[in-house]
């Protein structure tokens, strides 16, 4: 509870804390995306990972294609990044 009482208080710090939750939100997202792409499941829609990614999320994203090399070669998927 004192957390959020502080996150309230502070408005840079709740920014804050909402992109780092959104950068680790799509950075799992590309792993869970790249692991089903692997192995041939069900995919992540492209228009879930620019959303996330514009959200806030594009550091995690970017994180993401490098570490786990995976958008890295679909250029509509890049120019749009």
């Amino acid at each position: 509870m004192y957390v959020f009482n502080t996150l309230a208080e502070k408005p840079a710090l709740l920014v804050a804390a909402i992109y780092v939750a959104l950068s680790l939100s799509t950075f799992t997202l590309y792993y869970f995306d790249k692991s089903a792409a692997r192995s041939g499941r069900s995919r992540i829609r492209e228009r879930t990972l620019h959303i996330f990614s514009v959200l806030g999320g594009w550091p995690g994203a970017l994180a993401g294609q490098q570490l786990f090399r995976h958008k890295t070669r679909k250029q509509p998927f890049r120019f749009l990044f």
